[in-house]
């Protein structure tokens, strides 16, 4: 797990590399891009791959593994979660590491992007959970978690380190806001779909704040086109297979 963690931190400072290099490319090069790449693979997930006779029993280990790991069966939010960030991200991830070993660095970009956006929605469904079973301190402690190291490395060149215990205070009382937000949104609408698209709103609205607020850090870091794209692919995915999580074994038989 360690070794995992290390080579996505040296993702992410690449993807910032890439970023510094790139810059921001002009809105035509995105939508080529978009055109050309992401709406043909996103076309054949949901036409080839988003079926029930594929999909359904790729639930049900995951219902598996998380039964045998809790001892608990798994909300229905929590399990297209669960496919999300392993069936669909991993491919994806596969995509970006990829075009690195490549050196197309714009496709590098949009699939990590993407792949972020996929993470940023999955994320939230549970953080929402830690929420409703009263364990959001626990689960924003340990994601707001890091050193003075990772916070340099993965500070934009140019821009000065933030106060490492500053930016965890900051960061936990962040976390632990939209956690409130999140279980609110989870137990007013149980199906989740309040939340993921009040998910997807969140990533728009941080995007738009950094524009107005002409802060190039993470348009560096992401590309809002790419990231977007894989926000709202994964409120389609959820919602798509949803349906699919009713009345799943649990138990090997």
């Amino acid at each position: 797990m360690v070794d995992r963690e290390r080579n996505i931190t040296g993702l992410a400072l690449l993807r910032q590399e890439v970023g510094r290099r790139l810059g921001i490319p002009p809105r035509r090069v995105i939508e080529g891009i978009m055109r050309d790449a992401f709406y043909p693979t996103e076309r054949d997930l949901f036409d080839n791959v988003l079926t029930q006779d594929l999909v359904r029993p790729q639930l049900v280990d995951l219902q598996r593994i998380e039964y045998t790991d809790k001892g608990l069966r798994a909300s229905r939010p929590v399990l297209c979660a669960d496919y999300i960030r392993t069936w669909l991200f991993l491919n994806v991830e596969e995509f970006f590491e990829d075009y690195l070993q490549k050196g197309n660095r714009s496709l590098f970009a949009l699939w990590f992007d993407v792949a972020s956006g996929l993470a940023q929605v999955s994320s939230r469904v549970y953080l929402a959970e830690a929420g409703v079973a009263g364990q959001a301190d626990e689960w924003v402690a340990s994601a707001v978690a890091t050193t003075e190291e990772d916070v340099a490395r993965l500070t934009p060149e140019g821009v000065q380190s933030p106060d490492l215990f500053g930016f965890q205070i900051g960061a936990y009382k962040e976390g632990m806001a939209d956690a409130e937000t999140a279980k609110t949104l989870l137990i007013q609408d149980p199906t989740g779909f309040l939340l993921i698209d009040d998910s997807v709103k969140q990533i728009k609205g941080e995007f738009e704040k950094a524009r107005k607020d002409a802060q190039k850090s993470r348009s560096l870091a992401q590309i809002d086109t790419f990231t977007i794209a894989g926000a709202e692919m994964a409120a389609k995915v959820y919602k798509k297979i949803y349906p699919w999580t009713e009345n799943l074994p649990y138990r090997m038989m």
